[in-house]
């Protein structure tokens, strides 16, 4: 995890990364307050809105059902790739198995000069490598982030992830040890 004590708020986000944001109703609406925008690629509102599905669960129906609310209201504008976008995808596909999804909102963060907002640990190491590891966000740092900042208090980390946990999120032990960075950063901070 980048350092905890910063967050840059201009953010392209993957498939995972959208519904692990949403997952937490509150989680996504105090980063907007705080100042945190996320985008998605084109591709990647196929994958979370578009993409046929051959069962969907109840789960699945809330996010998405959340996402469309949002984007009617301006929220996770989604955006196309150019051409030289697109060549960028294919030198980072020749580098990593990694989806379209992870491999747009890479190329699309590098061209926007963006952080990129995935979970997927193979989608944040490259994008640690082509970006650099502070421009290379996740969940549980923006998670570890608002708490540092202030914007969560003690009482929100239970609700926040017991919520996630309602939506088959797996990001607990995750979300958990960034709060114990952020309290531990503050500490150090108010008496460093």
């Amino acid at each position: 995890m980048t350092n905890i004590a910063s967050f840059k708020k201009y953010n392209v986000a993957d498939t995972c990364a959208v519904w692990h944001l949403l997952s937490a109703a509150n989680l996504y609406e105090l980063a907007k307050v705080s100042g945190c925008t996320f985008c998605v690629t084109d591709y990647v509102k196929y994958e979370c809105l578009d993409k046929p599905r051959t069962a969907l669960n109840n789960s699945q129906a809330t996010l998405m059902l959340r996402l469309t609310h949002l984007r009617l209201r301006g929220d996770f504008p989604s955006y196309s790739i150019s051409m030289d976008d697109l060549l960028e995808v294919e030198i980072l596909e020749q580098r990593k198995k990694l989806g379209l999804g992870e491999l747009t909102t890479i190329a699309f963060a590098k061209t926007t000069r963006q952080a990129t907002f995935s979970d997927d640990t193979k989608a944040r190491r490259l994008s640690a490598e082509v970006l650099g590891n502070e421009y290379s966000q996740t969940t549980c740092h923006l998670f570890g982030w608002l708490f540092f900042v202030g914007i969560l208090g003690d009482s929100d980390c239970n609700r926040i992830i017991n919520e996630h946990k309602k939506f088959d999120g797996k990001l607990e032990p995750h979300l958990r040890n960034a709060y114990g960075l952020a309290m531990n950063a503050r500490l150090y901070k108010d008496h460093g």
